[in-house]
């Protein structure tokens, strides 16, 4: 449940949500539209005010696109083609470069204008309201999860986790106000949708004339996709060409699962047994269940110097409130199984990130970063079902942009350190040693 949003410290031509606000696209708000079937060419200048480098990247490269707008404003539901940013922009930079625009025969009586925005496949899209105003809209997995254990029928700490999942993703559309040529603010709503699911091996607990401490089930739990809201507030400061800092506030949001357990029956080896189990568990049954999860409200400070005129460094500080995650609670709907209850008692954690990128030409970066991550779990209630430690990770990155193809590739490694339990609320104790390695590739033509 870390959190996981993508920096630009990664080797993916990625941008941090919070830049969208400063970019601004200049195009015509409307088209004659004589031709309807044929391309039309429409000027666009991409302004970016940010302190991000906007990288046309590959695979989620940066692209320009635009909307076909209808009667009363609305939306005409059509797949628009897309046209990749052609050149990188630098911060405080821009372009301006054509795009093909064609309206479909059945639209031509219906579109009043065109609207023109820029996208990040799959994640973001920034346009232009006003020379002073933008609205951009998010998609990200911010808060992400999954630990699984093998021979999951023998693994020790089955009773208490075999796998654990958590999903996120957020929907965020946000309003960016230009208050002046150096100073931007943004504001933005906040849907996350989310699902969990928690696997263990159950035990008979000793309740005459049943005797406790028989292995007698695999429990899958799942949760729904549910959504949960909050807010994001956060504003940047081009002090001049050579520093950049910028504030950022995300709201801690709850969201409230709606699931189902599913016990599937083990043999004891004591067929008398398996049959008085039988008849008091709902084996096989889907039973009613619900949690909820209280998201953690993040504050982030980052500071971004020009080391030259193709390099940029920058520094990364982010607050995490993971205090509000006390406890997994878990109210099941059958009176023959009681609740779950997982103690977790977080404490509120820093992150410190330092990234940076060289243009050693105008197609060619450089990317190198390391980030230095707090656990905020305490040691008693580090367990199956979350190991956690304190973490440093290691990234890697190059970028390639020539006249009609693209590449990034990208390596982290992430270290844990060793993490030994001593006390602890389940009664598993032992030594939790972890690392990784991620490598990312992406290409375009």
């Amino acid at each position: 449940m870390k959190n996981a949003e993508d920096t630009a410290i990664s080797g993916k031509a990625c941008i941090p949500e919070a830049a969208w606000t400063q970019v601004h696209i200049t195009a015509p708000d409307s088209l004659t539209l004589a031709e309807t079937r044929d391309a039309t060419p429409l000027e666009v200048t991409v302004v970016n005010d940010s302190a991000e480098t906007l990288d046309p990247g590959s695979g989620e490269g940066i692209m320009l696109s635009f909307r076909l707008v209808g009667a009363e404003f609305a939306t005409l539901r059509h797949e628009c083609a897309q046209t990749r940013l052609s050149q990188r922009i630098p911060p405080g930079g821009q372009h301006t470069q054509e795009i093909a625009v064609a309206i479909p025969e059945q639209f031509a009586d219906q579109v009043i204008a065109i609207r023109v925005g820029l996208v990040q496949k799959g994640k973001y899209w920034v346009e232009r309201i006003n020379d002073r105003m933008t609205f951009g809209l998010g998609v990200a997995a911010p808060f992400g999860l999954s630990v699984e254990w093998k021979d999951k029928d023998n693994f020790t700490g089955r009773f208490i986790s075999t796998h654990s999942a958590l999903t996120a993703i957020d929907v965020n559309p946000t309003f960016g106000w230009k208050a002046s040529d150096n100073f931007g603010i943004g504001i933005g709503i906040i849907a996350r949708f989310s699902d969990v699911e928690l696997n263990n091996h159950r035990l008979t607990p000793n309740s005459p004339p049943i005797p406790g401490g028989l292995e007698f089930a695999k429990a899958k739990l799942e949760g729904g996709m549910d959504t949960g809201y909050g807010f994001n507030i956060g504003f940047l400061h081009k002090y001049n060409n050579s520093f950049h800092w910028g504030l950022q506030y995300r709201s801690r949001l709850t969201v409230d699962y709606e699931g189902e357990l599913t016990l599937t029956q083990i043999p004891t080896g004591n067929p008398v047994l398996d049959g008085i189990l039988g008849n008091v568990i709902p084996f096989n049954q889907k039973i009613g269940g619900n949690t909820s999860i209280e998201f953690p409200d993040i504050a982030s400070l980052g500071l971004g110097f020009a080391t030259s005129a193709n390099s940029w460094l920058e520094f990364d500080i982010n607050w995490n409130g993971w205090s509000t995650f006390d406890q997994i609670q878990v109210e099941v709907d059958s009176p023959a199984l009681p609740d779950i209850e997982l103690t977790q008692d977080w404490s509120d954690a820093w992150q410190y990130r330092v990234g940076f990128r060289f243009n050693s030409s105008a197609r060619s970066q450089w990317r190198v970063g390391y980030i230095y991550d707090e656990t905020p779990q305490p040691e008693y209630t580090v367990s199956p079902v979350l190991p956690d430690a304190n973490r440093n990770d290691f990234t890697f990155g190059y970028g390639y942009m020539g006249d009609k193809f693209s590449v990034d590739l990208a390596v982290m490694y992430v270290k844990f350190d060793d993490r030994t339990v001593s006390e602890s609320e389940v009664f598993y104790f032992g030594t939790y040693n972890q690392d990784a390695w991620l490598l990312g590739a992406s290409f375009g033509f």
